[in-house]
């Protein structure tokens, strides 16, 4: 986070005010206003600073003597911190009629803050012919069709008219949404920073992620004057502005601007330079009986006609099934914003909200017992009121003599009509053989749910049935032993049923200097006529190319049962495994760089195993790849969510650009052209994993020397998976360079303009190799679509 004045001060002040130590900077009067918001000055400026009567202590302003000439302090109230007027620097407090010396700067060619176009033409470019500012209300309706064409942009064609609104941020915005949605004609949105010249130029949009009116989400905004400008593409008519944005905690707010907003609430701070900033949100005595501010008190500010909120009554629902939410919030002025979030749940849960729309959500709980929700509602006066709905998920444990709900007792409820589940019969097979696994599950009303799971398995065994909510899947056991698999069904009534199957895996390892069943132990048993199996020589080949090869196998006194490959060696998140072309035939195409082993078993019908391997080593060919892979701990076929790489050329102003941005939509293959060097500087994308893990790569044989190519990750789509964590590679002249992560990424559902995207890092060719510098930042996809 930025570090400036105002975020300095005001961490000052807050300190002081939590110990109730601030003096003076009140006043002898009353600063708040005891009906309409909490006393946030009582017992922070002397006695009561909230009362008429009150004598403020003397002393410094707030924050003075911190060695920052902070938000209301000048050469007057602080001169310890604030120099005398000419200092070099226009400090708060000055303007160019007091300290002229330092504030009277037009004409330097620079567009300072204090300064316009009205101001000061020479220096400030013009934001069109008609600049207005923006309401209180952060919304604008009006009609560009008798306006000028006054400013052009690159997101869109020009030709339109345009008009401008000012906006004056007293704080840093840690969020800032533009939106043109309902407009009735086909928009673009540019903003600026202080005026309209290109330079000053922070972000532009043409269509919306969802039609073709525009929006521009921005984070981290700097306090100051922006310059919204309502344009079109080519078209002009009836636009409707919508601001919002939230100030980072602690930032100077100004309750005359709700649609700038602070996480908590907008509290007094008893300092004339900065009457307002945010603070922990109001808990609103004889309100809602929470504890809003997380204080550990409950209702302790007076508040006046605080909103009133009402939840949905509470809700019982089958574990893995959706409860739909939906509150209410209603105010004598307006409801300017609300959201719900989870204050409790059971240990293990990773259940999350879906998406939220408007003042409804969901959840599906994944584990038995209860959930509270907290709805939460701000009106315009920043007075919150909340209220909470429980969600209890329930899993009847019936009559099966199996403990379904893992609480240590057996078939404890009663329940009226539970699924029948039936598992198949118990199966004796050799290791590496595919057992198919056939259940049958009815029920009197709906199963919501069906899950195999692995009770007991050998050691070191991984395997799983797959798929592993179906009552149909496929089971292979990769050690010799005995595994135990449960099927679990759940009715839509939360009663549950479960039934247990068993697989004994033979397996005899014979003489071939591999220990074959994962024991420890080499070559340990003895074997009577076993297969034999040969494998290539090690070889080379560049990641992402196919590797053609042979093998033999020879039966023994017994026929062979089952071959499996296997890799006892690969590069973190690789599936890679040699796939059949023909009798011996084989092909393997290793899509991460590095070291791989290779090991093709052959089983008799006797469980005599024998192995032979090779050595792989994929190589990078290209000056600059990109790999990502992500959720490593979770085993590759129960991994559906979709991440996608993205590498942004220079010359894109944000990403999802389809001549800059390289990515699932254009780049497959080979995608947009970049730099004069023909196709060696183009950069290509080999794979779209849309099913789990990975791995996705883009290369560029021979990048532009001076040119940095930045690398983004979007998290597209979960599909139920919760969060992600991915890892990123990068790999400059065949060598790595840098890795990135594990980095947790966060989607709320397919595509979604809130759903993650990480900026990672900036890579430069030079004469010496690449630069890699990090940013790692994670802004909204919909961020993402109009900056860098």
């Amino acid at each position: 986070m930025r570090s400036t004045m105002g975020d300095r001060w005001v961490a000052a002040c807050a300190l002081a005010l939590a110990a109730g130590l601030v003096a003076g900077g009140c006043g002898g009067g009353d600063d708040d206003d005891d009906t309409a918001r909490p006393d946030a000055c009582a017992g922070a400026c002397g006695a009561d600073a909230g009362s008429p009567d009150a004598a403020p202590d003397a002393g410094p302003a707030c924050g003075c003597g911190d060695g920052t000439c902070g938000a209301g302090e000048n050469e007057s109230t602080c001169p310890a911190d604030c120099a005398a007027c000419p200092d070099g620097t226009c400090s708060p407090g000055e303007d160019a009629a007091s300290c002229p010396a330092d504030c009277d700067t037009c004409g330097d060619g620079v567009c300072q803050q204090h300064e316009d176009a009205e101001s000061c033409a020479g220096d400030c470019a013009a934001c069109g012919s008609t600049v207005m500012p923006l309401p209180p209300s952060g919304t604008a309706t009006g009609d560009t069709t008798d306006e000028t064409d006054d400013l052009e942009a690159p997101c869109f064609e020009a030709g339109a008219p345009d008009v401008a609104f000012t906006l004056t941020s007293p704080g840093d915005l840690a969020s800032l949404h533009i939106s043109l949605a309902g407009s009735d004609y086909d928009t673009a949105l540019h903003v600026y920073r202080v005026d309209c010249g290109t330079d000053s130029m922070i972000a532009c949009n043409d269509d919306g992620p969802t039609d073709s009116t525009s929006e521009i989400d921005l984070v981290d905004v700097a306090r100051g004057t922006l310059q919204i400008v309502v344009d079109g593409y080519d078209e002009y008519g009836i636009y409707q502005l919508a601001v919002d944005g939230e100030f980072v905690d602690g930032e100077p707010c100004d309750p005359s601007m709700p649609f700038l907003h602070c996480r908590g609430s907008c509290r007094p701070t008893c300092d004339g330079g900065a009457p307002y900033a945010c603070g922990d949100a109001y808990d609103c005595a004889g309100g809602d009986g929470i504890d809003n501010d997380g204080d550990g008190d409950i209702d302790e500010d007076t508040c006046s006609s605080p909103p009133t909120v009402t939840c949905p009554p509470d809700t019982t629902v089958p574990v893995l099934q959706t409860a739909d939410l939906a509150a209410t919030a209603t105010d004598d002025g307006e409801i300017r914003r609300s959201g719900w979030q989870i204050v409790s749940a059971p240990a293990g849960a990773r259940a999350r909200l879906g998406a939220t729309r408007g003042d409804a959500t969901s959840i599906a709980p994944d584990v038995a017992g209860g959930y509270t929700l907290r709805y939460t509602a701000f009106d315009d006066a920043d007075q919150p009121a909340s209220c909470d709905v429980e969600v209890t998920a329930v899993q009847f444990d019936c009559s099966d003599g199996i403990d379904n709900d893992g609480d240590g007792d057996i078939d404890e409820d009663d329940c009226a009509s539970p699924p029948v589940v039936g598992c198949p019969a118990d199966v004796t097979t050799t290791v590496l053989a595919d057992v198919d696994l056939a259940a049958t599950v009815t029920d009197d009303g709906a199963v919501a749910s069906l899950q195999w799971t692995v009770v007991s398995a050998p050691a070191g065994a991984t395997a799983i049935p797959i798929p592993p909510d179906a009552a149909t899947a496929a089971f292979v056991p990769d050690r010799p032993g005995t595994y135990r698999l449960r099927l679990t069904a759940i009715d839509d009534d939360g009663e549950t049923a479960a039934c247990e199957v068993q697989i004994v895996a033979s397996g005899v390892d014979c003489a071939d200097g591999i220990d074959n069943d994962g024991d420890g132990d080499t070559d340990e048993d003895a074997c009577d006529g076993p297969p034999a199996v040969t494998c290539p020589d090690d070889g080379t080949v560049p990641a992402g190319a196919p590797f053609a090869f042979a093998t033999t196998t020879t039966a023994g006194t017994l026929p062979v049962a089952v071959t499996r490959w296997t890799a006892p060696v690969a590069p973190p998140g690789s599936v890679a495994l040699p796939r059949s072309t023909g009798t011996d035939a084989w092909e393997v195409t290793p899509l991460l760089a590095g070291a791989y082993t290779f090991r093709y078993t052959a089983v008799d019908e006797a469980g005599q195993m024998v192995a032979c391997e090779f050595d792989l080593t994929a190589t990078v060919e290209d000056a600059l790849r990109v790999e990502i892979v992500w959720n490593l701990e979770v085993p590759e076929p129960l991994d559906a969510s979709d991440v996608d790489l993205h590498l942004l050329h220079a010359d894109g102003v944000h990403w999802f650009d389809a001549t800059s941005d390289c990515y699932y939509d254009n780049c497959v293959g080979g995608g947009p052209m970049w730099g004069p060097g023909g196709a060696e500087d183009d950069p290509r994308l080999d794979i779209d994993d849309t099913e789990g893990r990975g791995p996705e790569n883009i290369n560029v044989t021979a990048p532009e020397a001076g040119v940095p190519y930045r690398i983004g990750v979007h998290y597209y789509d979960p599909e139920s998976m919760g969060d992600a964590q991915v890892l990123v590679h990068v790999y400059c002249g065949g060598s790595l360079a840098q890795t990135f992560g594990p980095k947790r990424l966060h989607a709320v559902g397919d595509d979604e303009p809130g759903n993650d995207f990480w900026k990672v890092a900036d890579v430069t060719f030079g004469d010496s190799g690449c630069s890699v510098d990090a940013i790692d930042e994670i802004v909204p996809a919909a961020t993402a679509r109009i900056q860098r």
